[in-house]
């Protein structure tokens, strides 16, 4: 094993720890010592990859959502037309859910923890490269008069905003429905949502 992979493979080890810690006891009451204990690695370890426990905290939260989008645009690369993508976008956005059910609740829970809003540039970039690309996507289906012509902020809201709504049910178990039900029923809604009607 190459030194730069051992140091990222203890980088990974050091997210997976941290990621149980802060779940378990909240970013403030999570210690490094905690970290170190769950991870193996050493404290002047965590503190050469990430700084401070704030950091890690941040940077956990900028890794999380920066594999979930780039998911999703890998669906936006494969768009087969407007209805399936949208189908699609929805689809993989509750089964992204299901399949990592502890990185979904850290990116709902900590949202607005003090230590990732320090991380609210890198944020705000990361979402607004997504927007662009999904409009980048849409633009075409808008001129055809496929979907409607509605800002990209509304898109993400009919697309996402329902989708993200029963995830929060379904991570907290106060929904009986199955992820694939639901993923077929707001699917169509978003779609019927965004599609000309004549």
């Amino acid at each position: 094993m190459t030194r730069a992979s051992s140091s990222a493979e203890r980088r990974d080890r050091i997210l997976d720890a941290a990621l149980q810690c802060f779940l378990e006891s909240g970013i403030p009451s999570t210690t490094v010592e905690d970290i170190r204990a769950r991870s193996g690695a050493s404290v002047g370890s965590i503190y050469h990859h990430f700084g401070s426990k704030e950091e890690l905290a941040a940077a956990l939260y900028l890794g999380l959502l920066r594999k979930y989008q780039q998911g999703s645009l890998s669906v936006l690369r494969r768009s087969r037309g407007a209805e399936a993508t949208i189908k699609a976008l929805v689809r993989y956005h509750l089964r992204w859910v299901e399949k990592h059910t502890d990185w979904s609740r850290y990116l709902f829970e900590m949202r607005t923890a003090e230590a990732v809003r320090s991380a609210e540039n890198e944020i705000g970039v990361l979402n607004r490269d997504f927007a662009l690309a999904l409009k980048t996507w849409a633009q075409p289906c808008i001129d055809d008069r496929t979907i409607r012509a509605v800002p990209v902020d509304v898109i993400v809201a009919l697309v996402f905003g329902p989708a993200q709504s029963f995830a929060r049910f379904w991570l907290a178990g106060a929904t009986g429905t199955s992820i694939e039900r639901a993923a077929k029923m707001i699917g169509k809604s978003a779609w019927d949502g965004l599609r000309t009607t004549g």
